[in-house]
């Protein structure tokens, strides 16, 4: 056998860890090891193993060692096989809708705060089925979360364009989770934005302002017509490492208007630590006559499976499927973002 077949197991593993929701230092150190293993000459990788000598690897402890020594036997290593015997499916409900979904509008790369290269998220994406991906790491004023200043937005585009060419058909979209500034503005350059493929806008900052100020300040970006998403609406958090975060207060009924009026997809954000929006706001929303993005904001590639989570939400609230914007095929979809931006820049040039 070969360092390929552990390092898939290592990085299986990882993946079914994420997708789980174990601890981020335990997924880690799988994926680090699978890293280390990837740098290392094929040649020195069998004599390590021949040798026992692994574990003095930098990143190889004892678990991922005897994963690695396993699979160059030809074996499903132990540890990986325990993992997927109790791989399964993540929630009842949303089955019909999951197999609708052609792809996720809403991730995150290590280029702002998640964890891993573009590349790796982008085939994960693709393996579990997605014939697209919008990568949207963070604008320039989330500096907790290394957001991307106009300079490294380009410099990321660049990469895109290279990858897009070697994954083709699959398609990384291009785009951004914007901030969503104290008046409504968008926290990146106007004509950056316009040159993306999807662009979230979300509130990070002051959630508890007044739902007199928040209000419009969530309808002030609703109506910019670079925005396509409107993320995680509430800022709830319910569970997780980050503790739990009551809900923005905003008119819902304004801010819903606003979506439908304008054509802005209201986030199911899939996440088990926000399940945003609550199902009150998102039955009023399917009411409203809103149309809807189902999203993992993944930061990890196990996340990317999470998308179940927000289907079984929507089917619950009964969301119809042709209301989610991530069913359509990538060019209808680009096609959607291209005119709406065209019919309120005629609007706003009429007035």
């Amino acid at each position: 056998m070969t360092a390929t077949e552990a390092i898939d197991q290592l990085r299986r593993i990882a993946f079914l860890l994420e997708r789980g929701r174990a601890e981020t230092p335990r997924v880690r150190a799988f994926r680090r090891a699978a890293q280390t293993l990837a740098d290392l000459p094929e040649e020195e990788f069998a004599r390590r193993v021949g040798d026992g000598t692994l574990t003095e690897l930098p990143g190889i402890g004892p678990s991922s060692a005897k994963v690695a020594t396993e699979a160059y036997a030809g074996e499903t290593a132990g540890y990986l096989a325990r993992l997927e015997g109790e791989h399964g499916p993540l929630v009842s409900g949303g089955e019909s809708l999951r197999a609708a979904l052609r792809g996720d509008l809403h991730t995150h790369s290590e280029w702002s705060d998640g964890g891993s290269p573009i590349e790796e998220m982008a085939r994960t994406a693709r393996d579990l089925g997605h014939e697209y991906v919008a990568l949207t790491d963070h604008s320039p004023r989330l500096k907790v979360a290394n957001g991307l200043s106009a300079e490294r937005l380009r410099r990321q585009l660049e990469v895109v364009r290279e990858l897009n060419a070697e994954l083709a058909p699959f398609r990384i979209l291009t785009g951004i989770e914007v901030d969503i500034l104290e008046d409504g503005s968008l926290d990146q350059d106007p004509e950056l934005l316009a040159s993306l493929d999807v662009v979230v806008a979300s509130v990070h900052s002051k959630l508890r302002m007044p739902a007199a100020d928040m209000t419009p300040r969530m309808v002030a970006a609703i109506a910019n017509p670079l925005v396509t998403v409107l993320g995680h609406c509430t800022g709830r958090l319910v569970t997780g490492g980050r503790g739990t975060r009551p809900e923005s207060s905003f008119e819902a009924d304004i801010v819903f208007e606003a979506c439908r009026r304008f054509g802005v997809a209201v986030e199911i954000n899939s996440r088990p630590e926000r399940l945003d929006p609550p199902r009150r706001l998102l039955r009023q929303a399917v009411e409203q006559g809103c149309v809807f993005s189902i999203d993992t904001d993944a930061h990890a590639p196990g996340q990317l499976d999470w998308q179940p989570y927000g289907c079984a939400r929507a089917e619950e609230c009964e969301v119809p499927a042709d209301r989610v914007i991530n069913t359509l095929p990538a060019d209808e979809l680009l096609e959607r973002v291209r005119e709406r931006r065209e019919r309120r820049a005629v609007r706003s040039s009429a007035r």
